[in-house]
């Protein structure tokens, strides 16, 4: 069992690791990059919150790459690409929300969702 926590505790190092090289690239408006490591960083969430589906920092850590990959597409003009990526963030939150109506950086997790996904829309 250790075992399988150290695996997991590497691979989350990798994942946020991944996502602080894409926040420098977002920042030096290397968008291409930006994309890559985002999208590195979201397979390797999407594996962590697949093996723990129960754990809510997971499935929310994942619902957040979601968000960063629909805000590089938008800025980069890709808006069909960011408008897949945010309802599947959108619907990890909703369900956050319905298992735990008491948090309320869920609740504002997904009213942000929300919003964006109605300003892709106009």
């Amino acid at each position: 069992m250790e075992n399988v926590r150290t695996q997991s505790h590497s691979l989350r190092q990798y994942s946020v690791s991944y996502n602080n090289v894409g926040n420098v690239q977002v920042a030096q408006r290397n968008r291409p990059e930006a994309l890559n490591s985002y999208q590195v960083q979201l397979a390797i969430t999407d594996r962590l919150a697949a093996a723990d589906p129960s754990n809510a920092d997971r499935q929310r850590d994942l619902a957040v790459s979601y968000a960063k990959l629909a805000r590089v597409f938008r800025k980069a003009g890709q808006l069909t690409d960011g408008r897949a990526a945010l309802p599947a963030g959108r619907t990890i939150i909703a369900r956050l929300v319905a298992l735990y109506p008491a948090g309320s950086q869920w609740r504002n997790d997904l009213a942000w969702f929300d919003q964006q996904i109605a300003e892709l829309k106009t």
